[in-house]
């Protein structure tokens, strides 16, 4: 049996969130939330951490959808 080296690739989990920018979604939340993600991955960068990946989609790219996680930001009315 060989033993993993340091210069075998590392495997990364990979979680895949969508941000719904829907019709009156506050867009401090919609680019905020994704901003937050990006930052909570190169604050996890030194270990073995999961990384984010998130990607804001409109209602209408929804057909289908795989992501791991899909976020409703808040909105004004309600």
């Amino acid at each position: 049996m060989s033993k993993m080296t340091e210069s075998m690739a590392k495997v990364t989990k990979r979680i895949s969130v969508e941000i719904i920018n829907y019709p009156g979604a506050l867009q401090s939340a919609v680019h905020g939330i994704q901003e937050f993600l990006l930052l909570a991955n190169k604050q996890t960068q030194v270990d073995d951490s999961p990384e984010f990946v998130p990607a804001i989609r409109e209602p209408s790219d929804l057909s289908g959808t795989d992501a791991d996680i899909v976020v409703l930001p808040p909105n004004m009315d309600g």
